[in-house]
């Protein structure tokens, strides 16, 4: 199930190439990442305040804590 997107946050989709940063409206923040980590690294630096950070995997969306 989708969830309901602020304009505030960001989207790390699984693709079959490795990682996809995007913000709430699909768009690519940067180039693909081969690791999760990176991924997460780059969502947290670009996520502005009270924005969160989702996890879409083929599996489903999961929605990371504030680790």
């Amino acid at each position: 199930m989708l969830p309901r997107l602020s304009h505030r946050d960001i989207v790390l989709r699984d693709t079959t190439h490795g990682w996809r940063v995007e913000d709430a409206t699909g768009r690519p923040m940067c180039e693909s990442l081969s690791s999760i980590a990176e991924a997460r690294l780059i969502g947290r630096t670009f996520v502005p305040a009270r924005g969160k950070v989702w996890m879409c995997r083929p599996t489903g969306w999961v929605l990371l804590d504030d680790d």
